[in-house]
């Protein structure tokens, strides 16, 4: 009996053994079976302890790390959480501020999004890695900062390199004036230098061949910059918000970019790449050399400059390329095409701009965003390219304040549809113009003389009314509307508004006049009479009657009992109110009156 007992209960534990192999993640067989772990169903990340992970690669038991949620200041990633080898970590799974050091395991293949990562550690001095290959790349550290190495490497532009060693990181926190770049070092990495506010100075010896977006953008403190020959590609807003650079030093040897008077272009000059933001200029003007054909994204971003001259053959603008807070005017050649958004940046100053007729394409719709104080906005051409759909033509306009748009005549029609669309939006009129001069076309004026709109007073009769237009209008002018009639007692401003042909005459101003309700008066005859002694005196006297304005009735409700309430509005102006009702509903037969002695009362209940 024991013995079919056991040999049924083997077999169930065999069984249960075999489902388990089939339903627990990362199972490879029976065997291997060592632990169970818990799955958050709705994005698949796993809790142990301080540490969120993924599943990276289930057939090699990988995992990523998702999230740290300790605060550790010496923080030290483990190879293996839960017995699964990490090999990866996520975007901003450790960003918080009070970390210090970090130290990564050799068998990491993957961090984040390079420096960006890091961006929140305001603390952190140095990065460490246990050096480790996998394929042709490996993660390393030198004195704390971070680096990453490729034997081989194709870049995004196709580009094919060797012995590819990009600096990825270098700890904000360290506060060093001073930093050289090894020679051996071939890419400055996104957001490699951000925030490193100490940094006074950088070499970058002959090796460097590309410096990748951001790399030191709010390096506050940085001077000067110098560039080597091997330099051959720098992505926008490379220096952005570098307050004191005040000049970039190209080696002549460069064969990719140049210097001109500290400003950096490509070799060519055909692309203005930054100009320095702590560069003093005369007059606060400058002049893009005139082999110039585009501006790169973010080629100004200063608060020394008032004046930006374009050359003739600008091709393009790119996005935040005019971005200085001080500008007071810019004129954009004809020969621009393309426009990036938010061209002028946050530009408070500039109040009015000119889009030239070679323009096609706006990238974006909000190329003018940021544009606060920008009054009068000027289409040379016909629609460019973007802007086919209402939609984003209103994108573009509905992020200024008040604007006037200010249409070429010989274009006027092709913009009715945008025109109709802010009909009913006080920001934004249109108006044409002749595409040369800085004003509206001159516009042709109704000949109003002859219609007349006067004063008016009339006593009160309980009748509504209203002030009259006198004479003949203009051919094409109507009337829009009068205001409101009035009846009660009083003094009222009274308007009336025209409309007639917009396109070429000028809006007609609406025309006013003053309406005056007065209070009936009537002239009755009192005879008194005086007995003095034997002798009676009779004397007539007359007296004035104001008639009092007219009583609103509110309601009339019925009640219980044949009774109905009735209730008005005060009139102070009456001693008392009367109230004439009938029992019949034609208001022929069963009059009656009733009387209310003070002015104040402004209901009663009537019986019967």
């Amino acid at each position: 009996m024991k013995k079919k007992y056991l040999l049924i209960l083997c077999s169930c534990i065999l069984s249960l053994t075999m489902v388990l192999a089939s339903i627990m993640p990362g199972m490879k067989d029976v065997q291997g079976i060592s632990k169970v772990y818990q799955v958050k169903a709705e994005d698949g990340v796993i809790t142990s302890g301080d540490w969120e992970y993924k599943i990276y690669n289930s057939y090699n038991d990988e995992i990523e790390i998702t999230k740290y949620n300790g605060n550790d200041k010496e923080l030290k990633v483990p190879e293996t959480i839960d017995e699964h080898k990490v090999v990866s970590i996520s975007q901003f799974a450790i960003d918080y501020e009070p970390l210090t050091t970090i130290t990564f395991p050799k068998t990491i293949e993957s961090i984040g999004s390079s420096g960006q990562e890091f961006r929140k550690g305001k603390n952190l001095t140095s990065i460490k890695v246990e050096d480790s290959q996998y394929g042709d790349k490996y993660w390393t550290d030198e004195d704390g900062t971070l680096y990453s190495y490729y034997m081989t490497h194709t870049d995004q532009d196709q580009t094919e390199y060797t012995d590819y060693l990009t600096l990825i990181y270098c700890p904000k926190a360290r506060n060093s004036k001073s930093y050289t770049i090894d020679d051996k070092v071939t890419a400055i990495d996104r957001d490699a230098f951000a925030d490193c506010y100490s940094l006074e100075e950088v070499k970058l010896r002959n090796g460097v061949q590309k410096i990748e977006v951001g790399a030191f953008t709010n390096c506050t403190n940085l001077t000067s910059l110098d560039l080597p020959k091997s330099v051959k590609k720098i992505g926008y807003n490379a220096f952005v918000r570098c307050d004191k650079l005040a000049s970039y030093n190209v080696a002549k040897e460069n064969e990719s970019y140049c210097d001109v008077d500290g400003v950096l272009y490509t070799k060519n000059k055909m692309k203005l790449v930054s100009y320095p933001r702590g560069k003093e200029a005369a007059d606060q003007t400058y002049v893009v050399d005139s082999s110039c054909k585009e501006l790169e994204q973010s080629a100004f971003s200063t608060d020394k400059l008032k004046k930006i001259i374009l050359p003739n053959g600008l091709q393009k603008i790119g996005s935040f390329a005019l971005d200085c807070r001080n500008l007071e005017s810019i004129e954009i050649p004809d020969t621009v095409t393309t426009l990036g958004r938010y061209i002028l940046g946050s530009n408070s100053k500039i109040k009015q701009l000119v889009l030239p007729t070679s323009i096609t394409t706006i990238e974006y719709a909000g190329a003018l965003n940021g544009m606060w104080e920008l009054q009068y906005l000027y289409l040379s051409g016909p629609i460019p390219t973007d802007f086919k759909s209402k939609e984003r033509l209103s994108a573009t306009l509905n992020d200024l304040r008040v604007l006037t748009v200010m249409i070429n005549k010989d274009y006027w029609d092709q913009y009715e549809s945008y025109r109709n669309s802010f009909a009913s939006d006080d920001r934004i009129r249109f108006e044409k113009w002749d595409g040369k001069t800085m004003k509206p076309l001159q516009k042709k004026k109704y000949d109003m003389s002859g219609v007349k709109f006067v004063d008016q007073t009339v006593t009160y009769d309980g009748k509504p009314h209203s002030i009259e237009v006198q004479g003949t209008l203009p051919k094409g002018v109507t009337i829009a509307g009068y205001s409101k009639a009035q009846t009660e007692v009083g003094r009222y401003d009274m308007w009336v508004h025209f409309t007639g042909d917009t396109n070429e005459y000028e809006a007609i101003e609406p025309m006013h006049a003053i309406l005056v309700i007065r209070q009936k008066t009537e002239e009755l005859s009192q005879s008194t009479t005086a007995n003095v002694g034997n002798t009676t005196t009779k004397t007539n006297t007359k007296i004035k009657i104001t008639n009092p304005s007219a009583v609103k009735l509110v309601s009339v409700k019925n009640l219980k009992g044949k009774k109905a309430k009735v209730v008005w509005k005060k009139n102070l102006r009456s001693n008392g109110y009367q109230i004439q009702y009938a029992i019949k509903k034609n208001f022929k037969s069963g009059l009656k009156n009733t009387t209310i002695k003070k002015n104040k009362t402004t209901s009663t209940t009537l019986k019967n």
